[in-house]
C-alpha cells in the first residue's frame, strides 16, 4: 500500500520536457529549407566537410537596465540577455547543395532555451 501511494504521489514528479526539444526532435530527417521557412535564415552556417554542415540560429532578447524605488532606496537592475543558440547538423550527398538538399540529422541547444 505504501509503494502504491509513493508511486501515485511521486510518479509525475520527474523533470518536465522542454517544448523546444520536442519540437526539434520532429525536425530530424526533414530538410533545412523547411526549417528556414519556419524560423528564417540561419544566423550562421559552418561547413563541417564531408557533406555535413551546422546551421545555427540565435534567438532571445536583451532587456535594458531599469531603476526602481524600494523603500526610499533606488535599486538599479543591470541589463540582461536571454539568448538561445539552436544548432542543426545536416547532411547532403550533393556536391553543391541547395538548402532543400540538406537533411537534418541532429540538433543541440545552448544558452537560455
Amino acid at each position: 500500500m505504501v509503494l502504491l501511494v509513493m508511486t501515485v504521489e511521486f510518479g509525475c514528479a520527474g523533470p518536465k520536457q522542454n517544448p523546444l526539444k520536442s519540437t526539434l526532435n520532429a525536425w530530424i530527417g526533414r530538410s533545412i529549407a523547411e526549417f528556414v521557412d519556419q524560423r528564417g535564415q540561419p544566423t550562421d552556417t559552418v561547413d563541417m566537410g564531408l557533406g555535413r554542415a551546422r546551421f545555427q540560429w540565435v534567438t532571445g532578447d536583451v532587456k535594458p537596465s531599469a531603476m526602481s524605488a524600494a523603500g526610499g532606496n533606488v535599486v538599479v537592475i543591470p541589463p540582461s540577455s536571454s539568448s538561445c543558440l539552436i544548432s542543426l547538423v545536416a547532411t547532403s550527398p550533393s556536391p553543391n547543395p541547395k538548402l532543400s538538399d540538406w537533411i537534418i540529422e541532429s540538433w543541440s541547444l545552448n544558452g537560455n532555451c
